[in-house]
C-alpha cells in the first residue's frame, strides 16, 4: 500500500486533532489515520471526499448525538424529525426526509462497521468514541449498504493492552447532568476488555406549555458497552462487543408557528391567546402525551485472520430495538393528529472480506455481504378532535366519539451482494481505483390502514349521509373514508380497513467506481472520480386511504462526477482541501407534499424521474504557531428537480402538478463553519485552552418543492475555556452553546390549511465539564 508520509494529514474537508496533551508539534498538524477504504491510511492520501473527527475532537466540540456532526462537516445536514427521534441524514442534498420508521435511508450509518439500517436506530449517544468518518458520494464497493448519498462511520474505542480509563461529569443549566466513564485493560496476555457507559439527565425542558404552564423536554438516556478482545493465535484475533441503550425522554413538541387563528376558527374551545402570545419555545400540549420509550441491544463480532499473503475479515452484526414515540403533531391540547409510532425492529448482517496484505502493482479487496432487516410496526393517528370543525360549522352537538387510524405493517428487506475494490499503482505519481458491486434486494411487506368503527349517532351522521347521498352506513367516519380509485363507494367499509397491500419485489443492481489520483509531489494530491450508487426499493409506511398508495416505489440511481484536490502548504502548517461535483439523479425516492385543492397538502413517497445536484466544498486548516489552530469550511450547493410530477394520493380529490425547477429538501445553498483554538502553558504542570466554533446554514426547504416549508437561515456559535494537567490526567472546562441565543427551526410542516408547525433548535446553554484520566495515557 502506497501513501505519502508527511506531517500534515487532515480529513478531507477538515478534521483536526485536539487532545489533552499538545496536539501540535513545532506548528505542524498531527496525522489522522482512518479506514475509509478498509485499510489504514492518512486521510489526505485518499482520492475521495472524507471528513473525519477524532474522539477527542468530538468531545471538545460537544458532539453528543449524530445530529451534532453536521455543524462542522461541509455538505452534511442532519435534522431530527418526529420529536427528535427520527434523524433525516442528507449529504450534498442526497438522502430522504421521510419520518416513517421503515424508510430506506440514502446515507448509511455504521458503528464499528455494522450498519444501522433504520433511522429510528440513530438516536444513540456518542460515548467512548475513537473517531467518526463521513464519506461523501455513492458508496457500495467497500460498504455493506449500497447508498446514493454517502456513509457515516462511527468507531468506538477498543480494548487496550494496558490499564487505562476515565471518568467525566458534566453539569449545566436546565438541570442538565451527564456522567460517562470507561475502563480498559488486560485479562491475560491474549485477552483484553473494555467497559464504558453513560447516563444523561435533564430534569427541566426548555419548552413551556402555555396550557398547563409546565416545562417540557426532559431528557433521560443511558447506555453501556462491553467489549472483549481475544488473540486466538499470532495470526487470528477477534473482538466481541455488546451495546445497550435506553431512551425515556420527552419527545419535542412542535410549536404552532403560523395559523393559530385557523385553529381557533375550527375549535372554539382552543387556546384563547393570539399568535403573538406564542414564543419560540412555547407549545400547546395540555393533557396530551409526548414521550419516547426506546430500548436497543446490539451484538457485534469481528474476526481477523492473517493468512500470509491475504487477510480474511468477518464482521457479524445483530441489532434489535423496541421503540415507541408518542408525538402530538400539531402541538395542541386537542387530538387532531396525535401520533404514536412503535414496534419491533431487528437487523442481522454478515460480511466477509479478503484483502491482499502487500501489493506492488495492485492492492485489492473482495467481499460478500448479506443482511436481513425485519420490522413489525404500528403507526397510530388520533383524529378524534380533528373533525370538530364540522360540529362547529353545522352547530352539531352529537355524533362522532373517537377516530383513530392504525397503519400496521410487517416488512422484510433481504440483501445479498458481492463487491470488489482495486487500487492500481500505475507509477509513483498515478493511482487508478476500480470498484464494482453486484447486489440483489428482496422486499416483502404486508400493510393495512384501518380504523375501528367509531360510535356515530344523530345529526353528524345525517349531515354526512345527506352530503354524499348515501344511506345504511355504520358510522359517519366509515362513510367519509369509504373510497377507492373511483371515489366514494356505495356500501359499508369492510372490517374497518380502507387501504391494504401485500407484495414481494425483487431487484438486482450493478454499481461501480472509477477514480484517478495524481500526486505530483509529496504535498499535492489531485483526483477525479466517477461513481454510481443505488438505493433499494421500498414502500410508504405512513397513513394512506387508498391501497395504490402502498405500491412499492422503484430503486433510485445516482451517477456522481467529482474533481478534488488536497494541498499541504506553508511548511506543513496549512492544509487546503477542496472538491467540485455534479450528480445525475434518476428515479429519486422523495417525500412530496401536494395540495389537491382542499387547502390541506398530503404527503406521499414516490419517485421523481430526474434531479440534478451541483456543488463545491472548501476546507482550510492552519496552525501558524505552536498551539494555535484555525479552521474554516465553506460549501455551495445547487439542487433542482428536472423532470417530475406529483399527484394527489386522495382519489376523491384528484390532481397533479409539475415540480420542474424546484429545490430538494434540506439542501441549503451556502453553509460555513469555523473554529479557532489556542492551547498554551501557564506553568510547568498546568496548561489551558480557549476555543470558539460556530456555523452558518442558509435557507432550506423542509419538503422538496414546497416554498411554504422554507426554514430561515441561522448562525450558531459556541465557546469553551479550560484548564488541564500537562500530563493529560485531568481537565476542567466551562462551555456555552448557541451563545447568541439564536432562535431557529429544524423542520416545518403543514398540519391544517393555513397552519404551520415547526421543530426548533436548542436555546443558549452553558455548563461545566470535569474529566479525570487514569492509567496509561
Amino acid at each position: 500500500m502506497n501513501f505519502r508520509k508527511k506531517p500534515v494529514s487532515l480529513a478531507v474537508a477538515g478534521a483536526l486533532t485536539i487532545s489533552a496533551n499538545a496536539a501540535f508539534s513545532q506548528g505542524m498538524l498531527e496525522e489522522v489515520v482512518v479506514t475509509a477504504q478498509k485499510r489504514e491510511s492518512a486521510v489526505s492520501d485518499l482520492g475521495l471526499a472524507v471528513t473525519a473527527f477524532t474522539g477527542d475532537t468530538m468531545r471538545a466540540l460537544g458532539m453528543d448525538q449524530p445530529v451534532d456532526l453536521a455543524a462542522q462537516t461541509p455538505g452534511l445536514v442532519i435534522q431530527n424529525t418526529m420529536g427528535d427521534g427520527q434523524p433525516a441524514v442528507m449529504i450534498r442534498g442526497v438522502g430522504i426526509n421521510d419520518f416513517n420508521t421503515n424508510t430506506n435511508p440514502g446515507v448509511a450509518v455504521y458503528v464499528d462497521e455494522v450498519a444501522k439500517p433504520i433511522p429510528a436506530m440513530l438516536g444513540f449517544s456518542l460515548f467512548d468514541m475513537d473517531r467518526v468518518e463521513v464519506l461523501k458520494g455513492p458508496q457500495g464497493t467497500l460498504y455493506g449498504q449500497n447508498t446514493t448519498g454517502g456513509a457515516v462511520s462511527f468507531y468506538t474505542k477498543q480494548p487496550t493492552e494496558e490499564l487505562t480509563g476515565y471518568i467525566q461529569g458534566d453539569v449545566g443549566d436546565y438541570d442538565y447532568g451527564r456522567l460517562e466513564a470507561g475502563i480498559s485493560g488486560p485479562i491475560s496476555d491474549s485477552v483484553r476488555y473494555r467497559l464504558s457507559g453513560y447516563l444523561t439527565k435533564q430534569d427541566e425542558g426548555y419548552q413551556t406549555d402555555l396550557i398547563t404552564g409546565d416545562d417540557h423536554g426532559q431528557v433521560d438516556r443511558k447506555g453501556f458497552r462491553a467489549q472483549l478482545a481475544v488473540d486466538f493465535s499470532d495470526n487470528v484475533d477477534g473482538l466481541l462487543s455488546y451495546t445497550y441503550g435506553k431512551d425515556a425522554s420527552e419527545s419535542q413538541v412542535t410549536r404552532v408557528a403560523d395559523g393559530l387563528e385557523v385553529y381557533q376558527a375550527y375549535y372554539y374551545t382552543f387556546f384563547p391567546g393570539s399568535q403573538d402570545d406564542i414564543g419560540h419555545y412555547d407549545i400547546l400540549l395540555g393533557a396530551n402525551e409526548s414521550e419516547f420509550d426506546n430500548k436497543s441491544d446490539a451484538l457485534n463480532l469481528r474476526i481477523n485472520a492473517d493468512l500470509g499473503a491475504v487477510t480474511l475479515t468477518s464482521v457479524t452484526g445483530y441489532d434489535e430495538m423496541d421503540h415507541l414515540n408518542k408525538n402530538p403533531f400539531p402541538g395542541t391540547e386537542l387530538r387532531i393528529q396525535n401520533a404514536s409510532y412503535g414496534g419491533e425492529l431487528e437487523s442481522f448482517s454478515q460480511e466477509f472480506r479478503l484483502a491482499n496484505n502487500e501489493g506492488d502493482l495492485v492492492d485489492w479487496i473482495v467481499g460478500l455481504y448479506y443482511s436481513k432487516v425485519e420490522q413489525d410496526n404500528s403507526s397510530k393517528l388520533d383524529y378524534s378532535d380533528g373533525f370538530g370543525f364540522l360540529f362547529y360549522y353545522y352547530g352539531l352537538t352529537t355524533g362522532l366519539d373517537d377516530v383513530v387510524t392504525d397503519t400496521a405493517y410487517t416488512q422484510e428487506l433481504e440483501t445479498m451482494a458481492v463487491f470488489a475494490h482495486t487500487e492500481w499503482n500505475l507509477s509513483d505519481q498515478f493511482k487508478l481505483t476500480v470498484g464494482a458491486r453486484y447486489a440483489q434486494d428482496k422486499l416483502e411487506y404486508d400493510v393495512d390502514t384501518s380504523s375501528p368503527t367509531p360510535a356515530c349517532s344523530g345529526s353528524f351522521c345525517d349531515v354526512i349521509d345527506l352530503y354524499y347521498g348515501l344511506t345504511d352506513y355504520d358510522s359517519a367516519f366509515s362513510t367519509f373514508l369509504n373510497i377507492s380509485d373511483g371515489g366514494v363507494v356505495d356500501g359499508p367499509r369492510q372490517d374497518g380497513v380502507f387501504a391494504t397491500a401485500a407484495d414481494s419485489v425483487d431487484e438486482d443492481s450493478f454499481t461501480w467506481r472509477l477514480a484517478l489520483d495524481w500526486t505530483p509531489n509529496d504535498n499535492t494530491l489531485l483526483y477525479a472520480s466517477v461513481s454510481e450508487g443505488s438505493k433499494a426499493h421500498g414502500f410508504y409506511g405512513g397513513v394512506a386511504v387508498t391501497s395504490p398508495a402502498y405500491d412499492a416505489y422503484n430503486p433510485e440511481e445516482l451517477t456522481a462526477y467529482e474533481l478534488g484536490f488536497k494541498l499541504s502548504l506553508a511548511d506543513s502548517t496549512l492544509q487546503l482541501d477542496g472538491a467540485v461535483y455534479y450528480y445525475d439523479y434518476q428515479d429519486q425516492q422523495l417525500i412530496v407534499s401536494f395540495d389537491p385543492g382542499i387547502g390541506l397538502p398530503n404527503d406521499n413517497l414516490t419517485n421523481i424521474a430526474e434531479s440534478e445536484v451541483t456543488g463545491a466544498e472548501l476546507d482550510l486548516t492552519w496552525a501558524p504557531v505552536e498551539g494555535l489552530t484555525t479552521r474554516f469550511t465553506a460549501a455551495w450547493l445547487d439542487t433542482e428537480l428536472k423532470d417530475g410530477t406529483v399527484s394527489s394520493p386522495l382519489p376523491i380529490f384528484p390532481g397533479s402538478e409539475p415540480v420542474e425547477g424546484e429545490d430538494l429538501a434540506f439542501a441549503p445553498e451556502f453553509t460555513f463553519s469555523g473554529l479557532v483554538r489556542y492551547d498554551f502553558n501557564i506553568s510547568g504542570n498546568l496548561g489551558a485552552f480557549v476555543q470558539v466554533d460556530g456555523d452558518y446554514v442558509d435557507n432550506q426547504l423542509a419538503l422538496a418543492a414546497r416554498r411554504d416549508t422554507e426554514l430561515d437561515s441561522r448562525t450558531v456559535y459556541n465557546a469553551r475555556f479550560g484548564l488541564q494537567g500537562s500530563d493529560g490526567t485531568w481537565e476542567a472546562s466551562i462551555w456555552g452553546r448557541n451563545l447568541g441565543d439564536e432562535e431557529y427551526s429544524t423542520y416545518r410542516y403543514v398540519s391544517l390549511p393555513g397552519t404551520f408547525n415547526n421543530h426548533i433548535g436548542a436555546p443558549r446553554t452553558y455548563g461545566l465539564t470535569l474529566r479525570y484520566n487514569f492509567g496509561a495515557l
